[in-house]
């Protein structure tokens, strides 16, 4: 990013918006009063087995096909009033196995997995709003490799996707969606999602380490022109416990970058760490602290939004993270609420942010012709989208999903 700044800073905005249109659009400085519950449940489930043998009749290959419906009732709490809304989640996995090296071997998990309004009043697998008018649809698609000798040697993307530069790609999933409409009926903008997970093999076991995702969301607010580009990078960590690995920690890197069409734009950044504590046979520890269990815990390392407006910029800092932990009898463990406090920073330059990200978006926005990045953003999406188009009916097709 030193020599011919101006193009590179065109590129750059033209990677955001083609190197995929993603994630949700999150807003400054939330307000600590605010907490949001989860109850969740699983209201119906079918699976069908199909096997093939040969002459001698031993097993060499099968087929599973689950369905899922789940339930999930969020609680939004804001200065005392509570807001309820309600949506679904149908999953439709296909699991397919073949005699490989002396034994049943995974080669393929595909599927599909629509979140929305109750499926049974909308059509299986296609779009389906719920009560605020949210939606979102992944496909994923996970391909197993094995040695001459049948051990797992390699896991990866099934889904082929085609990058800004014409150069194609396989990923683990794609999504799409609309985050619906707020309280007051403003739109919260449509996106569009990819994720690439990498996988280490251990004792056998195929253990992801990596997940590098990319949203981009559009749409949103008060300028239907805005454009946010989320990039996530998430490690794990295992233990061998119990004579099994098992998930020893997590480490999440966020950084968001929004434009608004305008001469105003948000940077952010967050570094979260999870860490699950387990007992010796490789279980989650089932003792509370308050009202919160102590099987998850979650350390929020870094949190700072810089909001530019005009002629300047306003950086907020972490002031304050907590949380609570709740037990679903079907979902397991999971944080039912969180309320993030930040403060702004008194030692942020006037102006300018001290963050790389921040700068970078900066100089753009002011050195750059509003009307022509905007022209990019929408040229980008529009070859982004068309190809999405493209993935989305070749994978219905492969699945004899009806659209």
């Amino acid at each position: 990013m030193v020599a011919g700044m101006g193009s590179v800073k065109k590129s750059m905005i033209l990677a955001a918006a083609i190197a995929l249109l993603l994630a949700p659009v999150r807003s400054f400085a939330e307000d600590s009063s605010t907490t949001v519950t989860h109850d969740t449940k699983i209201i119906s489930g079918t699976r069908t087995i199909t096997n093939t043998y040969n002459a001698f009749g031993s097993l060499m290959s099968s087929t599973e096909i689950s369905d899922q419906v789940v339930k999930t009732t969020s609680t939004v709490t804001k200065d005392g009033k509570e807001t309820k809304t309600t949506s679904y989640t149908e999953q439709h996995t296909i699991v397919t196995s073949e005699w490989i090296g002396g034994g049943l071997k995974t080669t393929q998990v595909e599927g599909y997995s629509v979140t929305g309004g109750d499926p049974t009043k909308g059509t299986p697998g296609k779009e389906n709003p719920a009560s605020d008018e949210s939606w979102s649809r992944t496909d994923f698609k996970n391909v197993y490799q094995y040695d001459a000798n049948g051990r797992l040697c390699g896991v990866t993307g099934g889904i082929e996707i085609t990058d800004d530069n014409g150069n194609k790609m396989l990923v683990n999933s794609v999504t799409t969606g609309s985050r619906g409409k707020d309280a007051e009926g403003k739109a919260l903008g449509t996106f569009t999602a990819y994720s690439i997970d990498t996988y280490e093999i251990r004792n056998g076991q195929a253990l992801k380490v990596k997940t590098e995702s990319v949203q981009i969301t559009n749409g949103f607010g008060d300028n239907k022109d805005g454009v946010s580009k989320t990039e996530t990078t998430t490690t794990y960590d295992y233990k061998l416990m119990g004579g099994t690995w098992v998930l020893n920690s997590m480490y999440e890197t966020t950084d968001t970058i929004t434009t608004s069409g305008d001469a105003k734009g948000s940077t952010s950044h967050q570094e979260k760490e999870t860490i699950y504590h387990r007992n010796e046979d490789g279980t989650l520890v089932t003792t509370k602290t308050g009202g919160s269990y102590d099987a998850i815990e979650v350390i929020m390392h870094e949190y700072t939004d810089v909001v530019k407006g005009n002629g300047g910029s306003t950086t907020w800092v972490l002031k304050d993270y907590s949380y609570t932990v709740s037990l679903d009898e079907q979902q397991g463990y999971y944080i039912s609420s969180d309320t993030i406090s930040q403060k702004i920073d008194d030692n942020a330059a006037s102006g300018y942010s001290k963050h790389t990200t921040s700068k970078i978006i900066q100089d753009v926005l002011e050195d750059e012709d509003a009307e022509e990045i905007s022209r990019a953003i929408k040229a980008a999406q529009a070859k982004f989208a068309a190809h999405l188009s493209s993935v989305i009916t070749a994978a219905a097709t492969a699945t004899n999903i009806t659209w």
